[in-house]
């Protein structure tokens, strides 16, 4: 939608929504939130180009903000409100209170005078008082005395009375016990008993007790089956139906019972019991017991858990059965007790006498007594009341000092409550958009996202604060450390995740390669998943989907979905859409045509362990996409805590428990302040008056700043633990540096095939966790800390080095060990990103024409761009201009710089004028010796990163390593199978096999993925899981589909015999599951370089001793070596690039399969009759039919013909035949003997290292393989990397790349009008001897063509330019292609609009770097521009180069000279065009030829041309391209050139092809000359030699 759309829709939803604002702040407001989606949307562009990641935003983004807003603005607003209020009522009770303190303190005083008054009377009383009680005290005396003899005959009577008393007691509670078991049962209870048709079998016997007891009728003794509490056994049979349900049916029995125990309890006899004893009887000992349950039958426990009724009977039951066992023995005492009685009551009837005489003396006592009192309790009254007072006021004052803290913050708040209303409008707005827009993106373009969406605000007045923390505004401490508890990391990036999982009104997707998210939210919603973990986790793939997702969505749970890839099944749309039906109360969703029941609860969750998906832009607007990949920062602290835990688990343990007292702490002091307020705010009437709410403040204050001491102490204690952490960091900072480095190999592409190699790279968290523990447990211990931290970074280095080294390809492990190295330097504060950026892209963004000319012959203008760059870059932090004065140096000092140039190995040699300075600086010296080899010696740049790497790391890391496959097999388990990653000839089935037969475990079961062979693979692997059998699967990537359910095969199975070993082998395919690629253990099957490699396996896969027997000839086993020697000549010659072959052919086992068979069957027609053999035929098969049938280059098929015609001869039959045709300390010799043993001895004695002389190329040639090597490895780094900064003075890479399009704009030449140029060319003079003139003369009509296309270019690159600095400023639309454009730019790379239109067809010149792209338009124009102005008169020679279409102008040509040949009735295509190499440069050139035209502007390569003897020779040492001097260029028929008689030689001319670039190909191919040539013409098509237009 455009943005005026969404504004509209904007202030449709937000129209009727009550907001605290103006009609003005409104519209803003709809303004604002459309520009949030259009700020977002053009962000997904930038963070594409970026960080190749794709980002979508969708009209339902903008409806969830819109929606998202009206929710949380509500919220905030009632929270504002809410504390409003609770703040001005809080503050008006503390303002009551304090004024009612000031009248408490008058109160208090006027207390004071009246108490002076009331105790002078009651001293006055006390005094009176006092002498009238002395008189009664005496008279006390008299009647005590009297009284004491009164007692004593009591007290001897009472004795007699309490022995008595005893002995009823004991009787009497199981009377009073049988009462209140008659009490405890209720007419509720009857009822439930008589309306109980089948009561318990113990409710039965309860009433056959009570029939028993009450000496009622019960049927006779009959043995039947009862269960009683489970237990079934044989027992009485029970009277309940026949006899005691009549009794229960009384409406009497409860008083009955209560009778009985009153009055008849007496009749209870010993036969009464003595029946009762079945039902009654238990003994604890199990063999005094014999009963039939292991109880009494009527138990009154398990009686109450039929019946509350039942319970109170069997207790009623039970006590008056222990009520006659007691009272057998008290009747004869209670006689006596009645005795004793009486003659207590004699005695008490004369105490009582004297007991009255007694309390009338005492009465007059009291009476004084009372009058004493009355006074005293006046005072106390007077008294209590000040305190009373005094109390109130000082403790009204305390709760005032107390919060006089609280009571500062509450004013300061209310004043800024209405401010705070006012802004939310802006502050919720961009908080929302945080939320609902910035999840699939990282911590940087997140934090440039939000404050763009603040500084917008600000910009358009909606009312907002100019910062707004969104992570406080939507949460407190609290939950945050209930997250981090839940094992959320604490980094600021991971919070916001779970506020946008938390918080969004979507469901979340998350995009999580490490598994983070995935383990916070199962730790999370636990409660919920433990319910039922089999239907709360799945994946897309699970056949019950369907049935998971009705389950979780009706029970109200979670369901979390794992290992989501790009989409979704459409089955989950109406989910995510959240689609809800309301039928009455219920909530439904349709899901497959069927209406799921729906809760509220419900919550959705999705992972996926992509590093990054492409989601779709339908599914981006169905969730919250939330990218929750590790950051550096944060691994780093995760990784330090799993350090800590292993190194000093203690402390890590007290810093979880601290955290956790931490959180529960803030959550307390948070409650309590709420409750705080909440209380005052609740009271009622005057604050002092109410002491039970004073005290609760004052507990309440004194807990929250108890809670508050323990917070600091807690902060205080943490910041000790911390510092004893920090000692440790070094070793977190450098594996997450690791880990990332790792990651960052995953963006690998093969620079020559394109294959996404990167991928097979995919290594997870866990894989490194894994080598990180190793590390910390392997390494050797030391003290002090410094020390062991030392030991484990040198250990986790090398050890996730030889890791990741194992399953990296050749030619991506140097790459890895530098990018690794450059950024420890870069963490550690030595390197910045400046200086690896300068090192990656040297001078390439320097322009020839802008900068001072090159004073030196032997440096190239490249390597002259890369020292002024050299001489400009500040190194380090320091921002040292380390090498400011080279160019000086080398002035000054030539001869030995120049030394130092030539050498074999200037990374070994001392560096003229800075050699010591290199030695002096120990932390730099190796990084500006590494960029003054990369800048000077660009082909040495491998050698000396390995330097680099050794000095900054290791000599470990650049020696060779091998990985045995025993420590593969020791390494791999069950569950953990090993991936080899496969290249052309390689195959680890014979090691694996080998390995087996030491193992026991041979032969192992193999299986070659392709069509119908998955169930053969699932078949075997299920037959190993239960054997402990290995299993090989060949050729995985032609089995991706089992491929995709093996992980879980291999992770889900329960029982996997431990023995069992998995091996798979696998093409490059980024089709490969990544899950698997993240449980395999990788190891990359390269097979080895070289000829004496190559021919070695052929000799001991394909040659085998019953191939030599099959003809017993020793011309066939020379011919089987030839045919081998070839096959590995042609295969190692493509290392070399373009010189070795026009198209890099994988040529293979099958194309020398080939070959053999037929040279068996040749020689069986020809040497086994005696017929020599018939080397054309040979030749013709090998060349053309069997590897011929790959040649798609006609410079590539001649070259191959080239190799047969030199080894397939009669030659090779000689005893002095060698391979090599050159002086050397090896000969290359064809073996001779009848084994093959033989011929395996010999081919060990071949040198390990190739020259290029074998191949027939020029010892330059390994220079141009080395630089090859180099410049891959440089722009596989400069691809992987996301586009940073890279630039000094702190600019950011827009302002770099804006600076350098208005530099080039600057320099940009005029354009060329076409009605100017196309009169101008009207004018202009056709070739001498003609009257063509203007568009009738052919070359004319060519520069018109040529006008046109650079015309465009300008154009092109001018409109370009302009664009990107406007979009970088913000006047118009960054697109995806600008962005591609300036990204280019950043690294000095050429936009690929300015050399190809959109069909991808190319309109100008390739370049590899944007300094020479723009120094060749310049120069272009200039030739143009001259021709053009000047005509051919002063065109004495042509810059070839110059054309985008030079074969046009040699067209041109021809038809000029052939018109110019009319009256010779020479016809175009009868005549060619010969060229004959000038002995000058184009500048000496004095005059224009008559016909034809001098071309120049062309290099050689692979050989040279000498210029005085005028013919083609050896290249001179590290010269790979020489400038050849102006080519005279006409055309000819073929008669007058055999005329001419030219001498090329004895042997020929050599017919060379001249290409527009160094990579050649029909393509780039421009013509083909004829060059003199003293040697064969096979020796320089061996040579790779051709001449180039350019050599870039």
């Amino acid at each position: 939608w455009p943005e005026s759309a969404l504004v509209a829709v904007s202030s449709a939803r937000l129209g009727s929504y009550k907001i605290d604002c103006t009609d003005d702040d409104r519209s803003r407001l709809y303004a604002l939130t459309g520009a949030f989606q259009a700020t977002v949307r053009d962000t997904t562009d930038v963070y594409y180009q970026r960080m190749r990641k794709h980002v979508y935003v969708t009209p339902k983004s903008f409806l969830s903000l819109i929606e998202f807003y009206q929710a949380l603005y509500g919220v905030k607003y009632e929270e504002i409100n809410v504390q409003e209020r609770s703040v001005n009522v809080g503050l008006q009770k503390l303002k009551e209170a304090s004024d009612q303190v000031q009248k408490l303190k008058v109160v208090i005083k006027e207390k004071a005078e009246v108490m002076k008054v009331e105790e002078k009377k009651t001293n006055i009383m006390l005094e009176k008082v006092t002498v009238e009680k002395a008189k009664a005290d005496k008279k006390a005396e008299y009647v005590n005395a009297q009284k004491a003899d009164c007692m004593a005959e009591a007290d001897k009577i009472g004795e007699e009375k309490a022995a008595a008393q005893v002995e009823l007691d004991r009787a009497m509670p199981f009377l009073h016990e049988a009462k209140e078991a008659c009490n405890s049962i209720t007419k509720k209870d009857i009822g439930d008993l008589k309306v109980n048709r089948k009561p318990a079998n113990i409710i039965r016997y309860v009433f056959d007790g009570l029939q028993l007891l009450m000496q009622k009728q019960v049927v006779p003794v009959k043995p039947v089956q009862v269960e009683i509490a489970k237990v079934s056994v044989s027992f009485i049979q029970d009277s309940f139906e026949e006899f005691s349900i009549l009794e229960l049916g009384k409406m009497s029995f409860l008083p009955d019972l209560l009778t009985f125990a009153a009055k008849d309890k007496d009749t209870i006899n010993d036969e009464t019991v003595e029946l009762l004893e079945p039902y009654l009887r238990y003994d604890e000992n199990p063999a005094k017991h014999w009963g039939p349950w292991e109880h009494k039958v009527c138990e009154p426990g398990i009686a109450e858990k039929a019946s509350g009724a039942a319970k109170g009977l069997c207790l009623f039951v039970a006590a008056m059965v222990q009520y006659q066992g007691a009272a057998k023995i008290v009747q004869p005492k209670l006689a006596a007790l009645k005795l004793a009685e009486a003659s207590l009551s004699k005695a008490m009837a004369q105490l009582n006498a004297a007991e009255a005489e007694l309390a009338k003396v005492m009465e007059e006592v009291a009476e004084l007594d009372r009058e004493l009192a009355k006074a005293q309790a006046t005072m106390k009254e007077l008294q209590d009341s000040a305190q009373a007072l005094q109390d109130k006021a000082d403790s009204a004052n305390k709760l005032l000092s107390g919060l006089s803290g609280e009571n500062a913050r509450w004013t300061e708040d209310s004043k800024n409550f209405a401010l705070r209303r006012k802004r939310l409008v802006g502050d919720v707005a961009c908080v929302c958009a945080f939320v609902v827009y910035c999840g699939p993106f990282n911590a940087e373009f997140r934090d440039k996202l939000y404050a763009e969406f603040l500084a917008d605000t600000q910009k358009r007045q909606v009312p907002g604060h100019a910062k707004v923390e969104q992570v406080s505004f939507l949460i407190d401490k609290g939950t945050m450390g209930e997250w981090a508890l839940q094992g959320l990391p604490s980094d600021e990036l991971s919070i916001q995740n779970a506020i946008m999982v938390t918080r969004s009104s979507r469901y979340p997707l998350m995009i999580d390669p490490q598994g983070q998210a995935n383990r916070w939210i199962k730790k999370r919603e636990q409660p919920r998943i433990s319910q039922n973990p089999g239907m709360c986790i799945t994946t897309l793939s699970s056949k019950n989907l369907k049935d998971q997702i009705e389950f979780t969505m009706g029970e109200g749970l979670c369901l979390l979905i794992e290992n989501v890839e790009n989409e979704v099944d459409p089955m989950l749309d109406p989910v995510l859409g959240k689609e809800i039906i309301k039928k009455g109360k219920n909530l439904y969703i349709n899901v497959s045509d069927q209406n799921m029941d729906y809760k509220e609860k419900f919550s959705l969750y999705m992972t996926s362990r992509l590093p990054n998906p492409h989601f779709s832009p339908e599914l981006s607007a169905k969730c919250t996409v939330i990218d929750f990949t590790v950051t550096m920062k944060g691994l780093e602290q995760q990784l330090l805590g799993r350090l800590i835990s292993m190194e000093q688990k203690s402390l890590e343990e007290t810093l979880a428990a601290l955290e956790e007292d931490v959180t529960n702490n803030t959550k307390a002091l948070q409650m309590l302040d709420k409750q705080l307020l909440d209380r005052l705010v609740n009271s009622q009437g005057d604050l002092t008056e109410d002491k039970e709410l004073m005290e609760v403040l004052a507990n309440t204050k004194a807990k929250s700043k108890e809670v508050a001491g323990k917070l600091q102490e807690a902060d205080e204690r943490k910041v000790e633990i911390n510092e004893k952490r920090e000692m440790f960091r070094p070793v977190a900072t450098r594996g997450s540096i690791m880990y990332f480095n790792m990651v960052d190999m995953t963006n690998v592409v093969n620079p020559i095939t394109a294959q996404p190699s990167g991928w097979m790279y995919n290594c997870s968290l866990l894989q490194f966790q894994e080598q990180f523990d190793i590390s910390i447990r392997n390494s050797d211990k030391a003290q002090p800390t410094a020390k062991r931290v030392e030991k484990i970074l040198h250990f986790l280095t090398y050890q996730v080095y030889r890791y990741t080294n194992r399953g990296l390809f050749e030619r991506d492990k140097m790459m890895f060990k530098l990018m690794v190295t450059m950024k420890i330097m870069v963490s550690a504060g030595q390197l910045t990103g400046a200086d690896t950026a300068v090192f990656l892209k040297a001078g390439s963004s320097l322009d020839i024409k802008a900068e001072r000319s090159n004073p030196f012959k032997w440096l190239s203008d490249k390597i002259w761009l890369n020292v002024l760059q050299l001489s400009r870059h500040t190194f380090g932090t320091d921002q040292v201009l380390f090498y400011r004065e080279v160019v000086d140096q080398i002035q000054r000092n030539e001869a030995a710089w120049r030394r130092w140039f030539d050498e074999n190995e200037p990374e070994s040699c001392p560096v003229p004028d800075y050699e010591d300075r290199l030695i002096m600086d120990r932390t730099l010296g190796p990084f500006f010796r590494l960029c003054l080899v990369r800048f000077l010696r660009e082909d040495r740049t491998g050698v000396a990163c390995s330097q680099f790497i050794e000095a900054q790391l290791d000599s470990r890391f650049s020696a060779p390593v091998t990985d045995a496959i025993h420590d593969i097999y020791e390494e791999s388990t069950s569950r953990k199978p090993v991936l080899y990653l496969l290249t052309a000839g390689s195959d680890p089935t014979f090691s694996i096999d080998e390995l087996a037969k030491k193992k026991k475990k041979y032969p192992t079961d193999k299986v070659s993925m392709g069509e119908g062979q998955e169930k053969v693979a699932r078949e075997k692997n299920n037959n190993a899981f239960l054997t402990g059998g290995w299993v090989i699967l060949q050729n995985s990537h032609l089995g991706i589909g089992y491929m995709n359910e093996l992980e879980d095969v291999i992770l889900k199975t329960r029982e996997i015999d431990e023995d069992f070993r998995l091996w798979i082998t696998c093409e490059i395919t980024s089709r490969f599951p990544i899950g698997l690629l993240q449980i395999c253990i990788k190891v990359t099957l390269e097979p080895p370089a070289g000829l004496k490699a190559g021919i070695a396996r052929t000799y001991s896969t394909m040659v085998t001793q019953e191939l030599l027997d099959q003809i017993d000839h020793e011309k066939w086993r020379t011919l089987v070596y030839t045919q081998s020697f070839l096959h590995s000549v042609v295969q190692e010659r493509r290392k070399f690039g373009p010189i070795g072959w026009c198209v890099p052919y994988e040529y293979n086992n099958s194309d020398l399969d080939a070959c053999l068979q037929f040279l068996q069957k040749h020689v069986g027609v020809t040497v086994l009759v005696n017929l020599p053999v018939s080397w054309i035929t040979v030749q013709y098969m090998v060349a053309e039919a069997q590897y011929g049938g790959r040649i798609t280059d006609d410079l590539d098929r001649e070259l191959f013909n080239t190799y047969t015609a030199k080894w397939f001869k009669d030659d090779i039959f000689k005893p002095t035949f060698n391979f090599n045709d050159y002086q050397s300390d090896y000969n290359y010799k064809i073996p001779e003997g009848f084994e093959i043993g033989q011929f395996r001895d010999a081919i060990d004695t071949l040198p390990a290292v190739d020259s290029p002389m074998i191949f027939g190329l020029h010892t330059n040639a390994d220079l141009t393989y080395r630089l090859k090597e180099a410049s891959e490895m440089i722009a596989t780094i400069i691809e992987t990397q996301p586009k940073d900064t890279g630039g000094s003075g702190g600019k950011s890479m827009d302002e770099i790349v804006k600076d350098q399009c208005l530099d080039l704009l600057s320099k940009m030449p005029d354009d060329f009008v076409e009605e100017i140029f196309r009169a101008t060319i009207t004018k202009l003079k056709g070739p001498p001897g003609t009257s063509d003139k203007g568009f009738s003369a052919p070359l004319n009509i060519f520069l018109f063509q040529e006008l046109q296309r650079l015309q465009n270019i300008i154009s092109i690159v001018r409109g370009n330019l302009k664009s990107i600095a406007m979009a970088i400023d913000g006047t118009v639309v960054m697109t995806t292609d600008l962005l591609s454009d300036l990204a280019a730019i950043f690294d000095a790379r050429v936009p690929a609009r300015w050399t190809n239109d959109a069909s991808g067809a190319e309109i100008s010149w390739l370049m590899p770097n944007l300094g020479g792209w723009f120094t060749g338009l310049t120069d272009r124009q200039v030739m143009l521009n001259t021709w053009l102005e000047n005509g051919r008169a002063v065109m004495r020679s042509y810059w070839l180069t110059g054309f985008t279409n030079a074969q046009g102008f040699l067209t041109g040509m021809r038809q000029e000279v052939t018109r110019q040949h009319k009256k010779d009735q020479w016809a175009l295509d009868d005549v060619t065009s010969h060229t004959e190499i000038l002995q000058v440069d184009n500048e000496r050139l004095k005059d224009v030829p008559e016909e034809g035209q001098n071309i120049h502007g062309l290099f050689i390569e692979g050989g040279r041309w000498d210029r005085e003897a005028r013919r083609l020779e050896e290249s001179e040492p590290k010269k790979l391209f020489m400038a050849m001097p102006a080519i005279y260029v006409t055309a000819t028929t073929g008669k007058d050139l055999k005329a001419k008689n030219i001498d090329h030689g004895p042997h020929g001319p050599y017919n060379t092809a001249v290409y527009k670039y160094p990579k050649r190909n029909d393509r780039y191919l421009i013509f083909r000359l004829l060059l003199k040539t003293e040697l064969h013409p096979y020796h320089w098509k061996l040579r790779g030699v051709c001449l180039i237009a350019q050599t870039e």
